[in-house]
């Protein structure tokens, strides 16, 4: 009898793990033929999410806090703290420097570039004109000098050409100028010069001296110039209360002072106790306060000791 071979366990093992293998194999690449594409084209959308995606937002407590969208700051120049205005200064139209509000400015002849002379009871009656920016304050483009902020005694002043600079309580409207020549010390800020604030410049004028039309000095008002004979040719002997009837005639330019060019003599400036003092031909000059108008002439003779100042230097009227 013919013995029938029985494949070993070991041979049907091996066969039927060669067919799981390869049915495994089979598989697995039919299956990753089919998954390619599908898989390629997931990656590609989720690059491109990613691309178009915009960054994680902030959260709180785990709630979303929306992002405030980028804003541009607005610019907002500084509107200029002083200009120019023509407003009537003793009977004449001038151009001078106002505040914001249309209102006279003037600088105070005491003062230093630094310094304030009116403080106090002063400066209720004189305002300071103060300046809050946080920019350098701005003047419009035909105000020519220097316009800048000084720290005194009333705050942050402001200074137009090394004056400090005021307002006057007076002055009750826009145009209004009742502060100039007030104590002989109180001057309006004309714009027309970039190199001094007020120039106290004497010019001639004739005027009716007792009777008599005469050529005299003026001052850059009008009003008639006197010398007082108790003066020196450098000390001042009316101060005080004698300097409020004759107010002194001062100076606060920075260079010489002019007089006009067919006035003979000699201008110049003395420091005496009532500040720069004009002085011509070695008397020092003053005005008079009952002198209401240009062209009078009420203090000549005065107690003796006071006296118009002619346009000559001749030595027959005393100097």
């Amino acid at each position: 009898m013919q013995e029938e071979k029985v494949p070993s366990h070991s041979s049907q093992q091996s066969y039927r793990l060669c067919s799981y293998n390869d049915e495994l194999e089979n598989c697995s690449m039919k299956s990753w033929k089919h998954l390619l594409p599908a898989a390629s084209l997931v990656f590609l959308v989720a690059i491109l999410a990613a691309c178009g995606s915009t960054p994680p937002q902030p959260t709180v407590g785990g709630y979303i806090t929306p992002t405030a969208a980028a804003t541009t700051p607005a610019t907002n120049p500084t509107s200029p703290v002083v200009s120019s205005a023509t407003v009537t200064v003793k009977g004449q139209a001038t151009k001078v420097l106002v505040d914001e509000k249309g209102k006279t400015l003037y600088w105070f002849s005491p003062d230093t570039a630094t310094q304030s002379n009116c403080t106090g009871a002063c400066a209720k009656t004189w305002p300071p004109t103060l300046f809050s920016g946080t920019d350098k304050p701005t003047a419009t483009e035909d105000v020519m000098g220097t316009l800048e902020v000084v720290q005194t005694a009333n705050g942050s002043q402001l200074s137009f050409n090394k004056h400090l600079l005021y307002t006057y309580i007076k002055d009750t409207a826009a145009g209004q100028a009742n502060g100039e020549g007030v104590g002989g010390k109180w001057y309006v800020v004309p714009t027309t010069s970039a190199d001094t604030v007020r120039k106290a410049t004497v010019a001639s004028a004739t005027v009716t001296v007792k009777g008599q039309a005469t050529k005299v000095l003026v001052d850059a008002n009008g009003k008639t110039l006197y010398w007082f004979s108790p003066d020196t040719a450098t000390q001042s002997n009316c101060t005080g209360a004698c300097a409020k009837a004759w107010p002194p005639a001062l100076f606060s330019g920075t260079d010489k002072p002019t007089a006009d060019e067919g006035l003979t003599g000699t201008l110049e400036v003395v420091h005496t106790a009532n500040g720069s003092q004009l002085s011509f031909n070695k008397h020092l000059l003053y005005t008079f306060a009952k002198d209401t108008a240009p062209g009078q002439a009420n203090g000549e003779g005065v107690m003796g000791k006071w006296y118009v100042v002619h346009a000559d230097k001749s030595s027959s009227y005393g100097y």
